[in-house]
């Protein structure tokens, strides 16, 4: 290699490295523990130092990531914090993360008028089922003033698991272990699996800038929320009931209850409008990060780089827009309520034409899931491992248009007296009969019903016969529950050659 090349590479890394800001991503070490409730699935241990993100932190009595819990008093005014990561503060200092920062403020701001308490009890990988389980316990335990749920987009995920060893894995509790787990991230983390984990490479950043140039994901892509196929309908109709049983918790402890969507421009106008119905309809206060951040601007500006945790000064701005709500509502102690007339407004005008666009691009499927190449993965909603090993079920949903569907599949566990076969389930029909799988590769097809032959459709993929059930320890190291192979899904006429 002669030394103009050398220099261009190293000067073309510089300028990755200062423009896009990539480093190296800092160490975690977080042991996780079961939880009382198989509803909170997983809880942070008591009185406990870790790292998370190269930054250590210690939790309190009850394993918040926060100091000792004060007695209540007369003048105590206290805010519970609820939420995954973001709240949390993965990749900031304890008192960096938006709850302690907004404590500050309002403390400052009352000065020995009133006690500001704040808690954060944001957990890393939180679902609003191990939320709203966590928050029927804290909030009778604490006795808040306020409520503040953070909603982030996985909150409609299913559950994490606790493995031996602490790691968080991919099982949900109150499912069935050999059950397909569903995330609206999973396109996104097959792609990122499928990364070299060089360590030599990965710590250059021009290398990092160019994998994603040919490996690109549309990140503002959100079929599991946005979509409108069974799946999310029951989703969203679960999620509602827990925000009502959440706000049935606060009220009877004349608590106040606030939803803080945190989102972005050109990407969360869709669920801004979803969120702000839902919370009207029940009068519930609303709140957003949607004036905060944008979707093309927040990985260089709010985020931590390396990571797409929002960084120091972001979680300033979402104390600050939360603090101008909280007053705006009369929710807040007179003390701590601003003397002067500035305005706390933000603006959450709507942009229509990006609301059509994120639409759009949840409701654009493929009409193709090539497993070997890795095309067409933005349509599966999860089930299928990266060794294209499936479990009980995998879902998924087609574009395009043709009256049928090519598995192509090969059994990897059947017997001639135990058989694996497949079926489908589309939409909110029936299963389909079952189809036997051979042991060699080979392609059985599935009728798609009359009327449907030009429509997105929502497709359960059903592996009856043996399956396969990692234990805990091997999810921890990254083993699924598996049933059969799939290397193509194809949405076909009856006419084509498979």
């Amino acid at each position: 290699m002669n030394n103009e090349l050398i220099f261009s590479l190293a000067a073309a890394e510089m300028i990755a490295r200062n423009f896009y800001g990539f480093q190296t991503r800092p160490p975690t070490n977080i042991k996780f523990i079961p939880a009382e409730q198989p509803e909170q699935s997983y809880a942070l241990p008591p009185n406990s130092s870790m790292v998370c993100l190269g930054i250590p932190f210690t939790t309190n009595e009850l394993g918040l990531r926060d100091g000792p819990i004060l007695p209540d008093s007369e003048n105590l005014f206290r805010i519970l914090c609820f939420g995954d990561s973001i709240t949390f503060g993965s990749g900031v200092a304890t008192d960096e993360t938006y709850p302690n920062v907004l404590e500050n403020t309002l403390q400052a701001r009352a000065g020995e008028a009133a006690k500001i308490d704040i808690i954060n009890a944001g957990v890393g990988g939180y679902n609003f089922q191990n939320i709203l389980a966590s928050a029927n316990k804290l909030i009778s335990v604490l006795h808040p003033n306020v409520v503040v749920y953070a909603f982030v987009e996985n909150d409609l995920d299913d559950s994490f698991s606790p493995g031996p060893r602490g790691a968080l894995v991919e099982m949900d509790p109150l499912k069935s272990p050999d059950a397909a787990f569903i995330e609206v991230w999973y396109g996104a983390k097959w792609k990122n699996r499928l990364s070299p984990k060089s360590f030599l490479f990965s710590t250059f950043a021009l290398y990092r800038l160019f994998s994603r140039m040919i490996n690109p994901y549309p990140m503002n892509k959100l079929p599991l929320l946005l979509g409108s196929g069974p799946e999310t309908k029951q989703r969203w109709k679960l999620w509602e009931e827990r925000l009502l049983k959440l706000k049935e918790s606060c009220d009877g402890s004349g608590t106040r209850l606030v939803l803080y969507q945190v989102g972005m421009r050109n990407r969360s106008e869709v669920l801004y409008r979803k969120f702000k119905s839902i919370c009207e309809q029940h009068a519930i206060l609303f709140a957003s990060t949607l004036p905060l951040f944008d979707h093309y601007t927040y990985s260089k500006r709010n985020s931590l780089r390396y990571d797409p945790h929002p960084n120091k000064e972001a979680h300033q701005l979402m104390a600050a827009r939360l603090d101008c709500f909280l007053q705006g509502s009369g929710v807040l102690p007179e003390a701590c309520v601003r003397k002067d007339k500035t305005d706390c407004s933000n603006d959450e005008e709507i942009d229509l034409n990006a609301e059509r666009t994120i639409q759009l691009i949840a409701d654009d499927m493929p009409a193709e899931i090539d497993l070997t190449n890795s095309e067409g993965i933005i349509g599966i909603l999860g089930g299928i491992g990266l060794e294209r090993r499936m479990a009980r079920s995998c879902l998924f949903r087609l574009g395009g248009a043709g009256n049928k569907i090519a598995v192509e599949s090969k059994a990897l566990l059947g017997t001639p007296a135990e058989p694996q076969t497949l079926s489908v389930r589309l939409q909110d029909s029936s299963p389909s009969a079952p189809i036997r799988v051979n042991e060699e590769w080979s392609t059985v097809t599935f009728d798609i019903p009359f009327g449907m032959e030009n429509q997105l459709i929502e497709v359960e993929l059903i592996a009856n016969g043996p399956v396969h059930i990692p234990t805990l320890a091997e999810r921890e190291g990254g083993a699924t529950p598996y049933t059969v192979e799939i290397r193509r899904i194809k949405r076909i006429h009856s006419s084509d050659s498979l």
